[in-house]
């Protein structure tokens, strides 16, 4: 069975990181695909940026929360995005200033916190490091 962008919605960053990667791979050597792929993925989490991701929790008409389903946080989205091509791009100047590019955008279209922050992060992805009961 095939996933769709429906039931994993960061199936689109990682088939990107799977081309971006194959892209730099030294056999192929093709870092303008690769940049291409990272500046796709900055476009995606700037249309991310902007939204609410706190959506996987249901509570019943008394408030008590009842179901909630995983859904990725935003520092998920900028690992899936950014960190299995930060190897990669260390070899390629053109792959790794798009990749600065990205993680630097990303960061200053929210309020999110970056997934570097220390344990301090407060913002929206406040509650998702706080585990539910």
């Amino acid at each position: 069975m095939e996933r769709t962008f429906d039931q994993d919605p960061q199936l689109p960053f990682r088939l990107l990181v799977d081309i971006a990667l194959r892209a730099m791979f030294p056999a192929v050597n093709d870092p303008a695909t690769a940049v291409d792929c990272m500046d796709r993925m900055e476009d995606m989490l700037a249309r991310l940026a902007g939204r609410d991701l706190d959506i996987g929790y249901f509570p019943d008409e008394k408030g008590e929360l009842r179901v909630t389903i995983p859904v990725p946080r935003w520092d998920q989205y900028i690992r899936t995005a950014l960190d299995d091509l930060l190897f990669a791009a260390a070899s390629s100047p053109m792959a790794l200033r798009a990749m600065h590019t990205a993680h630097q955008a990303a960061g200053t279209r929210s309020d999110r916190p970056s997934p570097s922050c220390e344990t301090g992060c407060s913002g929206s992805n406040a509650r998702a490091a706080t585990p539910i009961r």
